[in-house]
């Protein structure tokens, strides 16, 4: 689940680290160079199959120890921070 109101369905075996790792690997990208930004449980094997794992500042508590790195609220502009931060 993305939040305490919200339910997903997706096939059996598939998560966001699965379509991030497929991602990296069609277009030859070695995981160690992919950072993946999440804010709730439902990011956490996509944040750890990630080179950089980032979770945003509004992410539980949870997550941001899971996380390589903490960046700025999804409302204070953290996923450009963190592009900036990192990846430029």
């Amino acid at each position: 689940t993305s939040g305490p109101a919200n339910v997903e369905i997706i096939p059996k075996g598939c998560n966001k680290a699965t379509g991030i790792t497929d991602m990296a690997r069609i277009h030859s990208i070695p995981m160690e160079e992919v950072m993946a930004l999440g804010d709730y449980e439902n990011d956490e094997d996509m944040l750890s199959a990630a080179g950089l794992g980032v979770a945003m500042g509004n992410a539980s508590e949870y997550l941001k120890n899971l996380a390589d790195a903490v960046t700025d609220t999804n409302d204070n502009d953290g996923v450009a921070k963190a592009i900036e931060q990192f990846a430029l």
